[in-house]
């Protein structure tokens, strides 16, 4: 069985929006920018960490467009597990299992919870990540499984000689590549 291993942040769900969103309610913060467009965006600020985790969601985030029908080709061709990263928050977990169990119709064990780096020791044929240095370091670690990456604000000065696209633009390569 082919296993389809699916970020989430990034590439079905927009969390930097919704981060920005909540940034820009901490006081200090209201007119917040990612200017340098880094994945690495949130500033170093207790108060404003504090406040970010305190109140972000996991469930609140926006999904990206096309996201549903991208997963359930994935789910026709093979099993999909979502490999995301926990957050500093104790209800993250649970909320993002919620949010994808009730959008992509799978089962909590169909989630994996992995940091950045640690995704490269989850075993899967295909990764479809919005992370040029999580993706670079699976392919690595693996040697035989495809990656693809997904095209965002952040990732564009990225050139890891990988082409970048949006989620149904990489399952469609995917599907086309298994008949």
């Amino acid at each position: 069985m082919t296993i389809f291993l699916v970020d989430v942040d990034g590439v079905c769900a927009d969390f930097t929006g919704a981060a920005i969103s909540m940034i820009r309610k901490c006081p200090g913060y209201e007119n917040f920018e990612n200017v340098d467009g880094s994945w690495h965006f949130i500033p170093e600020d207790t108060v404003l960490t504090k406040h970010l985790w305190g109140n972000l969601d996991a469930r609140s985030l926006k999904p990206f467009e096309g996201d549903q029908e991208a997963i359930a080709r994935l789910q026709e061709r093979g099993r999909v597990l979502f490999v995301t990263a926990p957050a500093p928050r104790w209800t993250w977990m649970p909320e993002r299992v919620e949010w994808l169990t009730q959008r992509y119709n799978v089962s909590a064990k169909d989630v994996i919870f992995a940091h950045g780096a640690e995704k490269q020791f989850v075993y899967g044929d295909y990764l479809i990540e919005d992370n040029a240095g999580n993706l670079d370091l699976w392919l690595q670690h693996w040697g035989l499984g495809e990656g693809y990456l997904i095209d965002r604000s952040y990732n564009r000065k990225f050139n890891v000689g990988m082409r970048k696209s949006s989620l149904l633009e990489a399952v469609e390569d995917i599907c086309d590549k298994m008949g």
